[in-house]
């Protein structure tokens, strides 16, 4: 009686360890405190994740436990992490948040709800949790989980396929498209020349010529710098005529010689002069 007692004394604190979970002492390791040493072989048992394309922070996705073939034993025990994929801290990323709460409970790693572990030894052939990602700049990640076929055989951190950060959904909605924002706000309007714009700067420039020429387009018998040799004589010597023409106005006496007197206004002269030597002639007498 007394062997009985002193053998179920030491089996009780096993069985009551193993049925209810690992406690928080385990996290790091991820070993369960059974006394014997996890295996060796490839686990019979895959982990996996809808996380495996990459997750976005603050979104949730499922990780799972199932049997690598259909060959594979149902299993009893778990718990699970999600850790940083290089191996290089055992700081549990992420909460797990939704599961079978008959058969899992969290377990405190890190948080609160960093890791997920079973809360009774009943056999399943899989499991699965939710599990949401942590905030931004977790960097590459993947599950862990040790799973324990019985007491003395289990597999400690199988690990899931590693998944990367994605860009959060805010940031892809500013960041889309960045050079459609910016050729909106910058768009150039109607005949602006542009850097970028080659054939469109030469029909501006073009435009710009043709419209400049018409509204500088010169009046007749006007001399531009771009007249021709031509155009210039004609107009020096139109411009000599009317020098000519307006200096015969101005000097008459210069323009015309007056033509020598007729017969007829010699004989008047004369006669006006005997009219004036007759009249003095009798002035004299009368006097």
């Amino acid at each position: 009686m007394l062997r009985l007692l002193l053998f179920t004394s030491i089996l009780i604190p096993f069985v009551v360890a193993y049925s209810t979970g690992p406690p928080v002492s385990r996290c790091g390791s991820m070993i369960p405190g059974h006394g014997f040493s996890g295996q060796t072989t490839a686990s019979p048992y895959n982990v996996v994740t809808t996380a495996t394309g990459g997750y976005t922070p603050g979104k949730e996705y499922t990780i799972t436990i199932q049997k690598a073939s259909s060959a594979s034993p149902d299993f009893k025990g778990f718990m699970c992490q999600v850790r940083a994929a290089d191996g290089s801290s055992t700081t549990a990323r992420g909460t797990f948040e939704n599961f079978n709460t008959g058969k899992a409970q969290n377990l405190g790693c890190t948080t609160s709800k960093g890791a997920v572990t079973h809360k009774n030894g009943n056999d399943v052939s899989s499991f699965s949790a939710t599990w949401k990602a942590p905030s931004p700049g977790a960097g590459q990640l993947k599950a862990l989980c040790t799973v324990v076929q019985v007491k003395s055989t289990f597999w400690v951190q199988v690990g899931s396929a590693a998944f990367s950060e994605l860009s959060s959904p805010t940031t892809q909605a500013v960041t889309t498209n960045p050079q459609a924002a910016t050729t909106k706000a910058s768009k150039p309007s109607a005949n602006t020349v542009t850097m970028a714009g080659t054939k469109q700067s030469a029909t501006t420039t073009a435009n710009q010529q043709q419209s400049t020429a018409a509204t500088t387009k010169p009046l007749p018998n006007t001399v531009t710098m771009a007249g021709t040799t031509k155009q210039s004589a004609t107009t020096t010597a139109k411009q000599q005529s009317t020098a000519n023409v307006t200096d015969k106005v101005d000097n008459p006496m210069t323009a015309t010689t007056a033509p020598p007197p007729t017969d007829g206004e010699n004989q008047l002269t004369l006669s006006k002069t005997a009219w004036i030597t007759i009249t003095v002639i009798l002035a004299v007498v009368l006097c």
